[in-house]
């Protein structure tokens, strides 16, 4: 047996490479939790807003998109950890020359998800000109301190911890920037010191590159012997099985257009708006880029709003999307290009919705 310990069910991921790394490192929370208290000698403390020259987010307003021009990135093309440059929208100059007032990315700053799935950051990667979104933060180092190191920290879960605390919001999280400026930061003076531990956790990453590598291929494998028997289920029905309406099983109730000239809102409020473009195709809802109503507006329109015991089915632009809420998503406010379906006792949504996605 290697030195790669693993996790349990999962006999491809090295955990065993995270520990080594964390005691080649000794550096706390960037890859455990341990150690909190210890600062090395030769570390300091400090908080974010002290070690970056620039923390601040994208533009407030909505975009009107383009099939092309200057490259406009969101919250979702970081969630994987590193930058997603071929699922990006576009803008036009005028969007652009405005935006850049406000920041103009560069090469080696931290963008942090802040709004939706908060709390995952990644590295400009590219030397390109491009714009972002109110749901990215922009993070830019000060002398002293390296991108990578910092990088690191932030995606680590003791920052991950620091950020929780702070999140703010009913339901739908989100971070704002004075709470990024207050996380706190252990760091070595030394950049050789940054350096090497940023050596020691490109091996280790790159370990668990390949692991996950192997099991996305493992979990494709996995869904199409799912879909399979999905559908060997749903085909050769057995007895007892009965076949019933949508009418049937469940009332049918449509959602609710936002009053004519109304704009839809960037900056989260307790009351989130679902769109088709947020229902996914795995049957959920993509949280990094959500619209949001006033309490002025929800008033209004207040009973036309959705729970995760319900179904959505998408009845306009693309049709037949279905799927269930998150919990935190229990009386979002509805679009009028879908319905729900609220079920009778006894039928489970989660059934209904294998069902509609087979």
């Amino acid at each position: 047996m290697n030195d790669a310990s693993t996790a349990p069910g999962n006999a491809n991921l090295p955990i065993g490479k995270l520990k080594h790394a964390s005691q080649e490192t000794g550096v706390p929370g960037i890859v455990t939790k341990h150690s909190r208290d210890v600062v090395k000698a030769g570390w300091k403390r400090a908080k974010l807003n002290r070690v970056c020259e620039k923390i601040t987010d994208g533009t407030h307003q909505t975009p009107k998109y383009f099939d092309y021009g200057f490259l406009f990135l969101s919250s979702r093309n970081v969630t994987s950890g590193k930058i997603d440059w071929e699922n990006v929208k576009y803008i036009d100059d005028k969007q652009h020359v405005e935006m850049q007032r406000r920041v103009s990315p560069r090469l080696h700053d931290i963008l942090l998800a802040k709004n939706g799935t908060t709390g995952v950051a990644a590295m400009v990667d590219r030397d390109v000109t491009f714009d972002i979104y109110v749901s990215l933060a922009l993070l830019r180092p000060l002398e002293g301190i390296l991108p990578k190191f910092l990088l690191y920290f932030i995606n680590s879960p003791l920052a991950k911890e620091q950020f929780n605390k702070r999140l703010k919001g009913i339901g739908v999280p989100n971070l704002h920037l004075e709470e990024i400026r207050e996380v706190e930061l252990a760091y070595p003076e030394s950049e050789a010191e940054q350096q090497r531990i940023v050596g020691i956790l490109d091996e280790a990453f790159e370990s668990i590159a390949v692991a996950k590598a192997n099991a996305e291929k493992n979990l494709q494998n996995t869904r199409a012997l799912f879909e399979s028997y999905l559908q060997s289920v749903f085909t050769q029905r057995g007895e007892g099985w009965v076949v019933k309406t949508l009418g049937d099983i469940a009332q049918i109730k449509g959602g609710k257009r936002v009053p004519k000239g109304y704009k839809l809102l960037t900056e989260p409020t307790d009351y989130p708006y679902l769109r088709v473009a947020d229902f996914t195709d795995t049957g959920t809802i993509d949280m990094n880029d959500l619209r949001y109503i006033s309490q002025q507006v929800w008033h209004e329109i207040k009973n036309y709003v959705i729970y995760s015991t319900d179904l959505y089915i998408s009845i306009a632009g693309t049709i037949g999307k279905t799927g269930i809420i998150p919990e935190d998503l229990d009386g979002a406010n509805l679009t009028e290009n879908a319905c729900r379906l609220v079920f009778n006792t006894g039928i489970s949504n989660r059934f209904v919705s294998l069902l509609s996605q087979r």
